[in-house]
């Protein structure tokens, strides 16, 4: 199959994963020094290349990503078509629930509400890669009346919060983690 805009696209291009997301990292959007974008090859890009971020990101001094410990198999991820017909784009909306209940996390939750976001995830499979969720231009910001707290069925306390934004990325550098 030929694309037209990139090299010719093979069955062997598609990766099938069925697992779900492992780990979280929340970042404000200004905790970057410098939030690196996807690099294309000129003439003829690479098919995937326009979603892929490999040159690392840099973080400000002390302001490396914070991982939140969020309850194994909660972290979802899902896009839907959004726009009129002819410029539809896809909007995601990853969703994080924050184990556990106390002044520190609801202070950061709160924090969090009205911020501009970059939010990695990664896979529990094959290369342990990070999904990067908003970018300089795109950031992920709380989805009005996303956020619930409280006590689950299953007996998990603590804080459930939904992003929304339109831009997703592979990144493939490491992530600086704050100690």
């Amino acid at each position: 199959m030929n694309t037209g805009r990139y090299q010719n696209y093979k069955r062997a291009d598609v990766s099938l994963q069925e697992t779900g997301y492992l780990k979280a990292w929340l970042n404000l959007k200004t905790d970057f020094t410098t939030l690196q974008e996807p690099v294309l090859t000129p003439v003829t890009p690479l098919i995937g290349e326009q979603y892929t971020i490999a040159t690392a990101h840099v973080w400000a001094v002390g302001k490396e990503a914070m991982s939140i410990y969020v309850k194994q198999d909660t972290i979802e991820a899902p896009g839907e078509t959004q726009g009129e017909s002819g410029s539809l784009r896809i909007l995601w909306t990853p969703k994080i629930f924050f184990v556990g209940d106390g002044a520190i996390t609801l202070e950061l939750i709160n924090n969090f509400l009205n911020e501009e976001l970059i939010l990695f995830v990664q896979d529990q499979c094959i290369g342990k890669k990070f999904i990067q969720f908003g970018c300089g231009c795109a950031p992920a910001k709380a989805q009005k009346g996303s956020f619930t707290s409280g006590q689950l069925k299953s007996g998990a306390k603590g804080y459930e919060l939904t992003l929304e934004t339109i831009s997703k990325y592979f990144y493939t550098a490491a992530i600086s983690e704050r100690a």
